[in-house]
């Protein structure tokens, strides 16, 4: 069953041309979800809520930077979660 899914050039085995074209395919999706995901990235950078959240995120991780126990990633996450409702609730 794994030859028949794997077997790429179709000879009824799994050799190195199999393992070349799955490493191609596998390239060409990884550079078609890269460029989607740069995409995706740059168009929620233009939000008002993720440039809210990213700016109190970094000050949070300054924060959690001081704090023990804490650390500079959870202070981030706090730091984003209250620059988010911050945003969310303005009027």
């Amino acid at each position: 069953m794994i030859t028949t899914v794997l077997d790429q050039d179709g000879d009824g085995k799994l050799d190195q041309e199999d393992l070349r074209i799955l490493t191609q395919k596998g390239t060409e999706i990884g550079k078609v979800m890269g460029t989607k995901a740069a995409l995706l990235a740059s168009e929620a950078a233009k939000s008002e809520i993720v440039k809210d959240a990213v700016a109190a995120a970094a000050v949070g991780a300054a924060i959690g930077v001081a704090l023990p126990l804490v650390g500079p990633a959870a202070g981030a996450v706090v730091g984003a979660t209250l620059g988010a409702h911050k945003n969310l609730t303005k009027k």
